[in-house]
């Protein structure tokens, strides 16, 4: 069996699909931006920590809004042991 494999070509059946030469890929000539200046860097910087700090401080807000609201519409509604995880149990008469 192996002798009869080795008489058969091997060949590509999508040969004709495949293209025979790529085209070469013309890119424009990279330059690098003039350094600026470190003050300029540095003021970009704090701009951009600035932004940062307000973005935290603002979600931050929003996430204690949201607890007020969850605490008067939810919390204040469900019986007092569920919430101090305690059991509980019906009142004895």
């Amino acid at each position: 069996m192996e002798n009869k494999l080795r008489k058969i070509p091997l060949y590509n059946a999508f040969e004709g699909d495949m293209p025979r030469r790529r085209a070469k890929l013309q890119l424009a000539a990279l330059q690098i931006a003039p350094a600026a200046a470190t003050g300029e860097h540095l003021a970009a910087w704090d701009e951009e920590c600035r932004r940062v700090l307000e973005s935290v401080q603002q979600a931050r807000a929003q996430g204690g809004e949201w607890e007020a609201w969850y605490e008067q519409t939810y919390l204040r509604k469900q019986p007092p042991g569920l919430l101090e995880s305690g059991t509980l149990r019906p009142r004895r008469k």
